[in-house]
């Protein structure tokens, strides 16, 4: 309502304002009002030859769209004019949706449209339409007004050139003066002249006799006439005059100006214009005061007279007035656009226009008559023809408006759309009286007591199904139909409820009208009043006999897969979909020595060795939470020795049709002697390992010796210079350091052949490290690289650069290494057509690194490759055949793969590959 008068309230703003400060008042009342988004207007009206357009938008979203885009979002909905009708609800800015309501200024759009844009969801409101048209009436208003004014300044001004025009050329005559005195003081106008700074010099008797000045007073002082004029546009006024004094323009000013007569402040144009000479310097304003009150009045009459009009036509609802005698004088649009008619043809309804229904007609009549004629208000509801020939129900309201005698001087009506409320009516009612039909048809028994329990109602299928009448079913004669093992339960069940007032919940067993009984779920709820107390019970039988025996199976089965998983020799157990064990068969009790509320939840973690119980629990509870399946290895305690002994736990989840979690079902696997067999395995291919390093030792016997050898002959040479060098006279000191230099460096490299050697024969236990298999290659072919050459092999390192460190066991790495080596040298021993080839290649692929020996020998039969990794096969008139057999399994325990492949051309590759550290980086 606040926002309703504010918008009422705007042409008081605008009073003699031009059409833009219209504008530019109205777009900042509006969007502060209704914190709109934006809001943009565009005007056409009068003489203006181009639309005035505006667009104002909030602080806050004018951050965030500019006038532009908003201006083009716009652009698509008036492509055709001003006066087009927007239909569109809403617009795209950047990627939101915007809701707009446009609204046309004037009868058919001629003065312009504004366009209201917010983001608010349900924008705009029943309030914000109300709003917003009676501001876009009052704005369409005010910019009429503005035009007016316009057009009167714009004929003032014409009069006004007019008068200078004339006294211009009186002035060119010898009479000038004589004549522009005369003229001006017989004008039926207040006329006047000012000198070029503005003081008075000549006011006609219209002014003085109206403002009560003497011309003398007049003359005293520029300002001295302004003591006439409102103090409220004093201010105003006097600024206007000397802007246009200094600058040299004629002006137009609309003050009131006071009447000395009877005191009162009347409406007044004041204009002038300039006089100048043929230089253009100026010489007299000449000026005019036109009392405009009469048309100021006038013209707010109307204006306050359109406002009435445009209200009632903005109002949501059909409003009119009537004259005493009954007749209608005044009906808004709304009202006019439903029935299609003019007043005049309204005013006809008592006749056989057809606006009211025949039905209704006699009715209405009658209760307008005794209205009319004793003066009293009245509702009626009737129904109106719609201009469509669509007749909806109404609700008509009356009130007479009396003079303070009393008398009608007019009827106030209002006239609301109640066709919804009486078709919503029309439904209860029908609703109403199917209800009965309603509940005797629902496929259950239904029933109703009073607060006591004395049965008041019984629907016909409880009544079909006991086989008992209405009055045999009342009171307590229900319970006749109740088994006799259940009857003394539910009765003390259905006392206590209706003591305690709780809802009912239980189950008994009913007897059908053919003597069969069948289980059924009594549930029952009161009915309270706003005290609390209970003025009914409202109850319904359910049939849940199938549900009973269904459940009974059930049990059965349980019972049976209970014996079934007792009797299983394995460890059992189950779980919530949570992750709480709820069940473990016997067996698991009998093998750790727990009860079964010990194990419950989460108390299984007591059964493990401390050392596993935190990694089993986040195993555990990472597989709960993903439904993925289960799978550790664990030690648990094993009661008959009271050890731990290793065990693997395994566990699936049981889904349900929606893919749901139901419960997880696992087993408990004792693997201790499995687990030992494995370790024993071990160990006996480590053993085998290390035999065949031995082995190979004696194959490099000759290479060893040639290492060995040329470093030791070095330092006996190298001893035997110094021992010259120092025997010298006088003794060479540099000469003997730097031989003695030569001969530490020899020693070094003795030392190195015999430490690689101890390395790679050790029978130490494996050493998980970081390990640089470019490096641990070059340790093995440094080995090597006298017995290849002697053997005429031509070797090729291609070693990948930034290659990713491994974890292993170095010493076996290398063995790997140097067994496939060995090998491909021995597959070449018999190769005199072609070069002795040998290729050693590193590279990383993906999270390996590999390490590939190609050789150019003889190769192998693609029939036997499937037998090449098996113990004691081999293909050497002396081999064991133990070495690739062996390096399998090292590879394999470091999680990697060995394999073998024939080559394009000669020969053959053997490579492993192993997985990267993943800090190798």
């Amino acid at each position: 309502m606040n926002d309703l008068v504010s918008a009422l309230a705007l042409p008081a703003l605008w009073s003699g304002s031009e059409p833009g400060r219209v504008v530019e008042t109205f777009l900042d009342a509006l969007v502060g009002m209704l914190d709109l988004d934006f809001l943009y207007v565009q005007v056409r009206i009068g003489s203006i030859g181009i639309p005035i357009e505006a667009l104002k938008t909030a602080q806050s979203y004018g951050a965030s769209h500019s006038p532009k885009q908003i201006r083009q979002a716009l652009d698509p909905l008036f492509g055709e004019g001003v006066q087009r009708r927007i239909t569109k609800s809403s617009v795209t800015l950047g990627d939101k949706e915007v809701s707009i309501y446009p609204l046309q200024m004037g009868a058919e759009g001629e003065v312009g449209l504004i366009v209201a844009g917010s983001g608010r969801s349900g924008f705009p409101e029943q309030t914000e339409r109300l709003v917003l048209s009676v501001a876009a009436n009052q704005a369409a208003i005010g910019l009429l007004h503005a035009l007016r004014v316009d057009e009167q300044k714009r004929s003032a001004s014409e009069v006004g050139l007019r008068v200078a025009e004339r006294t211009r050329e009186l002035v060119e005559t010898n009479s000038e003066m004589e004549i522009q005195v005369g003229i001006l003081q017989h004008l039926p106008v207040s006329a006047w002249t000012l000198t070029p700074d503005g003081t008075p010099d000549f006011v006609n008797r219209v002014w003085l006799e109206f403002s009560g000045q003497t011309l003398d007073f007049v003359r005293s002082h520029p300002e001295a006439w302004m003591t006439a004029i409102h103090p409220e546009d004093r201010e105003r006024a006097g600024k206007s005059f000397w802007e246009a004094v200094q600058s040299g323009q004629g002006f137009a000013i609309e003050t009131r100006s006071l009447r000395a007569q009877d005191g009162s402040y009347r409406w007044h144009l004041n204009q002038a214009v300039v006089l100048r000479d043929s230089q253009g310097n100026v010489l007299k304003y000449v000026g005019t005061t036109t009392d405009i009150d009469d048309q100021k009045r006038a013209e707010k009459l109307r204006a306050s007279e359109e406002e009435l009009r445009q209200i009632l036509n903005s109002i949501p609802g059909q409003v009119c007035t009537l004259n005493p005698a009954g007749l209608i004088e005044l009906a808004n649009q709304p009202l006019t656009e439903y029935f299609g008619m003019t007043v005049e043809q309204l005013n006809m309804w008592e006749g056989d226009n057809g606006s009211v229904h025949p039905e209704d007609l006699p009715r209405v009549i009658a209760k307008f008559t005794h209205a009319m004629t004793t003066g009293t208000s009245y509702d009626i509801e009737v129904r109106y023809r719609r201009a469509d020939g669509v007749y909806r129900w109404f609700q008509f309201h009356t009130l007479p408006v009396k003079d303070t005698q009393g008398a009608i001087i007019r009827w106030y009506c209002l006239i609301v759309d109640i066709e919804d409320r009486k078709r919503a009516e029309e439904a209860v009612q029908a609703g109403t009286r199917n209800l009965d039909l309603i509940i005797n048809t629902i496929p259950m028994l239904a029933w109703s007591t009073g607060p006591d329990g004395f049965v008041e109602f019984l629907n016909q299928r409880w009544l079909d199904y006991a086989g008992m009448s209405a009055e045999e079913g009342a009171g307590w004669g229900w319970a006749a139909a109740i088994h006799p093992e259940d009857a003394k339960r539910l009765l003390n069940y259905w006392q206590a409820a209706m003591v305690s007032g709780t809802d009912v919940d239980v189950e008994a067993r009913m007897r059908r009208f053919d003597g069969v009984y069948r289980w059924f779920l009594f549930r029952a709820n009161p009915l309270r009043d706003d005290a609390g107390n209970i003025l009914k019970w409202y109850g319904t039988n359910t049939d849940i006999d199938d549900r009973k025996r269904a459940e009974e199976a059930l049990r059965l089965r349980e019972l049976n897969l209970l014996q079934i998983t007792e009797t299983i020799p394995e460890m059992l157990w189950s779980a919530t979909p949570d992750g709480a064990i709820d069940y473990c068969n016997g067996r698991l009790l009998e093998y750790t020595g727990f009860s079964h509320e010990d194990i419950m939840s989460d108390g299984w973690m007591k059964l493990l060795y401390p050392d596993d119980v935190g990694p089993a629990a986040e195993t555990w509870k990472s597989c709960v939470e993903s439904g993925t399946s289960y799978r550790v290895e664990v030690r648990t305690i094993h009661a008959a020795d009271q050890t731990y002994r290793w065990c693997v736990t395994s566990a699936l989840p049981l889904h349900d049709d929606d893919g749901h979690i139901l419960k997880w079902h696992g087993t408990v696997v004792d693997m201790h002697d499995w687990k030992q067999a494995q370790e024993e395995l071990r160990n006996t291919q480590s053993e085998l390992a290390r035999m065949m390093r031995v082995m190979t030792m004696g194959q490099l016997t000759a290479s060893i010796a040639h290492e060995v050898s040329q470093p030791l002959s070095g330092i006996i040479n190298n001893a035997g210079t110094c021992l010259r060098m120092l025997n010298s006279d006088p003794p060479n000191v540099d000469g003997a350091r730097e031989t003695t230099q030569r001969t530490i460096r020899d020693g070094h490299r003795a030392t190195d052949v015999i430490t690689r050697l101890r390395t790679l024969y050790s029978t130490k236990q494996i050493n998980i490290e970081s390990v640089d298999m470019n490096e641990a290659t070059r340790e093995v072919v440094a080995l090597l690289l006298g017995e290849l050459q002697k053997d005429g092999v031509s070797l090729q390192l291609q070693l990948s650069e930034n290659l990713p460190r491994v974890m292993g066991d170095r010493v076996q790495l290398q063995q790997v290494i140097l067994n496939l080596l060995r090998n491909a040298s021995d597959a070449m021993t018999i190769v005199d057509d072609r070069p002795r080839q040998l290729i050693i290649h590193t590279d990383a692929d993906g999270d390996l690194v590999r390490v590939s020996i190609q050789d150019s020998g003889v190769g192998f039969d693609p029939e036997m490759k499937h037998r090449l990794f098996q113990s004691f096969f081999t293909t050497k008139e002396e081999g064991m055949g133990i070495g690739l057999s062996v390096s399998r399994s090292i590879v394999e325990a470091h999680h990697g793969q060995l394999w073998a492949a024939r080559n394009d051309g000669p020969g053959s590759t053997f490579a492993f590959s192993i997985p990267c550290c993943h800090d190798s980086q």
